[in-house]
């Protein structure tokens, strides 16, 4: 079949805030990416954003102008960097609810142990790491990226609950967020 879908295709060029503009509008992708061209696909309410034909980031599509779409997993490698910008920017307050409260309730002394947690977002849901968060927190252990890991590690595997259509679902979206994530992670 021909693809019939309604999109408007550009190229851009990554800027020092790793961000592509595209209609006067900011759009992050992943840091590594500055300086480099990519190809910006743009439909109605969405946007998406393709290096070596990979697609590395999708927002939501903004028609309001000189307006900043940002996520916080694409500044990783240079909150490593400066991990003090974190209290301060954008993207941490673009981020979701549950990752503020994350960060302001658990990490904001130490925002070089939050930005370690980010790769683990990419295996485990924020859901996951905010209730381990609170598990530690009421046995009165110390809240650490280690700590949180083999909470997380020591649950049951979806694989291990009962059949049912419910279950079956869940596990069906786990496997291709496991994808996901290792596509990722290969780019």
């Amino acid at each position: 079949m021909p693809d019939y879908s309604l999109a408007i295709w550009k190229t851009g060029l990554v800027d020092k805030w790793s961000t592509v503009v595209t209609e006067t509008n900011h759009y992050s992708v992943p840091d590594f990416l500055v300086g480099k061209e990519v190809e910006i696909e743009l439909h109605i309410d969405v946007l998406r954003i393709l290096y070596q034909k990979k697609e590395v980031a999708r927002h939501a599509r903004s028609y309001a102008k000189n307006q900043f779409s940002l996520q916080l997993l694409h500044y990783q490698e240079t909150l490593k960097k400066k991990p003090g910008a974190l209290h301060s920017s954008l993207c941490l307050k673009q981020s979701p609810k549950i990752c503020q409260e994350l960060f302001q309730r658990f990490f904001q002394e130490n925002p070089k142990e939050f930005i370690a947690l980010l790769t683990t977002f990419e295996t485990y849901s924020i859901f996951e790491i905010h209730k381990a968060c609170h598990v530690l927190q009421e046995s009165g252990a110390r809240i650490h990226n280690e700590a949180i890991r083999m909470i997380l590690m020591n649950q049951p595997e979806p694989e291990d609950m009962a059949d049912s259509e419910s279950n079956e679902i869940e596990r069906a979206c786990l496997r291709e967020l496991r994808r996901y994530a290792e596509r990722r992670a290969a780019i």
